[in-house]
């Protein structure tokens, strides 16, 4: 006689592993609809490279025979004639592609309080016109343009403007070579992270002079970036799909099947039938004795029970062992116990 409940799943698991079944199913059919989208990593490589140079270029004096100084000097400013800055620029790319470069050169004159802290004056000027150039179905493209800098122009509008308002001033020109369409238009529809532009730094108002050059600028960049190109096979998606279609419907309709017929069960109804019209003599129970020092008696009919019950007076206690499919009413006296076992099997074959 069996005194516990053996292992086994009862209805209300079943439908929550029908439910996880189900969600489980529906993703991994979404997996496989996504391994048919053939998916190719392409890999580009292309590099940058941008150099600034100068020379100052001197008025005559007592002291310096050449007519020009080179860079990386310092400079008495009463000497500076002009200076011709010279930009070089490289595009390198693993795979022929097609580049339109747009560049101008602007010089920004800004002038600061002592402390850089306030901007008193700042003034774009157009070095050289807007450039265009175009590359076709190439691998590399060298962009190398001269300007020549105005020095004494620039550095006395800055000294004008600091003796007439009588403050002490910072004053620089900054000169930049822009580069206005820099993503080839092959890759368009990738984010490049480039900032090519070149700039140099001129002080101004000053006796001495040291010439700045941005050198984040001047360096390599080596830039890899990895492509996704997806394509979807037409006919293989669909045949995947209408098998999945196919299988999440029969997966529903036995669900359905499942569910309808637990529902419309007539142990259920049968069971449903005795505890309402038995309410009074029937006790529910959650828990169950063990009954191995019972003596124990099996009742085949529930209407046998209800004798017992009518001869010793005592409740017939209820207790559910599989919902759904099969439970015990039972009747405790001293040491016997009377037993009477529903099955929904019995109830399924009972006429």
């Amino acid at each position: 006689m069996e005194n516990s409940k053996k292992t086994r799943v009862t209805y209300r698991p079943r439908i929550v592993i029908f439910a996880s079944l189900f969600v489980i199913f529906y993703l991994l059919s979404l997996l496989v609809a996504t391994k048919v989208i053939n998916k190719e990593e392409k890999r580009i490589t292309y590099w940058e490279n941008g150099v600034v140079d100068y020379k100052v270029y001197l008025k005559e004096n007592d002291f310096y025979e050449q007519p020009y100084l080179k860079s990386d000097m310092a400079y008495i400013a009463s000497l500076i004639d002009s200076i011709k800055i010279n930009f070089k620029y490289d595009f390198t790319i693993d795979e022929p592609t097609d580049l339109d470069v747009s560049y101008d050169v602007v010089g920004k004159l800004v002038i600061r309080d002592s402390n850089l802290e306030n901007t008193f004056f700042e003034k774009e000027y157009i070095l050289k016109e807007a450039k265009k150039e175009t590359v076709r179905d190439q691998k590399i493209y060298h962009l190398e343009d001269d300007v020549s800098i105005d020095y004494g122009y620039y550095n006395s509008l800055a000294n004008r403007f600091k003796t007439q308002y009588g403050v002490d001033t910072t004053s620089y020109l900054e000169v930049t070579l822009k580069l206005n369409e820099k993503t080839p238009k092959t890759l368009k529809e990738y984010h490049l992270e480039r900032n090519p532009d070149l700039n140099i730094s001129i002080p101004l108002s000053e006796r001495a002079i040291n010439i700045m050059i941005d050198h984040d600028n001047e360096n390599s960049v080596n830039e890899i970036t990895n492509i996704p190109k997806r394509s979807l096979n037409v006919v293989a998606f669909a045949i995947e799909m209408i098998i999945l279609v196919i299988a999440i419907l029969l997966f529903l309709i036995l669900i359905y099947a499942f569910l309808s017929k637990k529902k419309a069960s007539k142990y259920d109804s049968y069971i449903k039938k005795i505890l309402k019209e038995y309410d009074r003599l029937i006790v529910e129970t959650s828990l169950i004795d063990q009954f191995e020092d019972f003596n124990v008696i099996q009742i085949d009919k529930f209407s046998e029970l209800l004798d017992v019950h009518d001869n010793l007076k005592l409740p017939i206690m209820y207790y559910s062992i599989y919902e759904h499919e099969k439970c015990w009413f039972y009747i405790k006296h001293n040491h016997d116990l009377y037993l009477h076992i529903v099955t929904s099997e019995n109830v399924e074959n009972e006429k």
